[in-house]
């Protein structure tokens, strides 16, 4: 568990491996969370995008 968060935070979060050892563990556990959170407000948002966007072959006349 410890190396994926510190795999998740050095490549994902670009933040240096010597930091994130050694900081505590909630600290960690905070930094992860705030990376999740972030993850999904980029998602949400490329899904609103995607349906403003979307076409449908049903409204278009023939």
């Amino acid at each position: 568990m410890v190396m994926e968060e510190i795999y998740l935070l050095t490549h994902h979060a670009g933040y240096s491996a010597e930091y994130i050892e050694n900081i505590p563990v909630f600290k960690r556990r905070f930094y992860l969370n705030l990376l999740k959170q972030e993850l999904m407000g980029i998602k949400e948002e490329q899904d609103r995008i995607a349906s403003k966007t979307k076409h449908t072959v049903s409204s278009r006349r023939r």
